[in-house]
């Protein structure tokens, strides 16, 4: 898959510098339907974008165990999720894939478990 296709859905290709303006103005509208903007001139919402940043991890391997057939099923994972700024839990991800597919699985519940944690 090349970088262009990612791109296209996945948030975190953007550049830092990117300001989207629908999602600042969907979190305006929550806060204040919440009675909590407090607007301090560029800080809110434009804080929640900058502290927490979309990471999407792709084909992630995993082999597990059918437990209805006791035969092996195999694949890759794609995983979203938010992250502060700098850190890269690439190495987490992979861990947790691979410790929900070492047991005896359906791929229901393994997709389940692996959103969970």
């Amino acid at each position: 898959m090349t970088n262009g296709s990612v791109k296209e859905w996945c948030p975190s290709v953007k550049s830092s510098s990117e300001q989207d303006t629908e999602m600042v103005s969907a979190v305006v509208s929550i806060l204040k339907s919440l009675g909590e903007l407090r607007s301090v001139k560029g800080r809110t919402p434009n804080r929640k974008f900058k502290e927490k940043k979309l990471h999407c991890e792709l084909n992630l391997p995993f082999w597990s165990m059918c437990e209805h057939h006791l035969l092996p099923f195999y694949g890759v994972v794609h995983i979203g999720y938010y992250c502060a700024e700098g850190y890269n839990h690439k190495s987490l991800m992979k861990s947790i894939v691979h410790f929900y597919g070492f047991k005896l699985q359906v791929q229901e519940r393994m997709t389940r478990q692996i959103a969970e944690k």
